[in-house]
C-alpha cells in the first residue's frame, strides 16, 4: 500500500510504538529519546521535533467490553503534515 504524501505517521499509544514513518518524520526524531513517549505527552512532543499548525493529528479510540465487565481500550494517533500538500 502506498500512503497518502502528507501522511507523517501512524502512533499506536498502547504499546508506545510506530506502525508508520514518513522519511521526513523519521529523520525528525532520530536523536529523540522515545522511551517515555505517550498519549499524554505526544503533543509536546511534536513541538519539540518542529510540527507547527500544519500537522493534524487525529486520535481514534476504539475497544470493547469483555464478558467478565472489563473493558480494553486503545488510542491511535494519526499525524498529517499539510505543510507537504502542494
Amino acid at each position: 500500500m502506498t500512503p497518502c504524501p502528507h501522511l507523517s505517521f501512524i502512533f499506536f499509544s498502547d504499546q508506545a510504538i510506530f506502525a508508520f514513518k514518513s522519511i521526513d518524520f523519521t529523520e525528525r526524531i532520530q536523536n529523540q529519546d522515545l522511551n517515555d513517549l505517550s498519549f499524554e505527552n505526544f503533543e509536546e512532543f511534536l513541538e519539540e521535533i518542529g510540527y507547527d499548525n500544519k500537522m493534524l493529528a487525529i486520535e481514534a479510540t476504539s475497544g470493547g467490553m469483555a464478558d467478565n465487565g472489563g473493558g480494553s481500550w486503545r488510542t491511535d494517533i494519526y499525524g498529517f503534515d499539510y505543510g507537504v500538500v502542494e
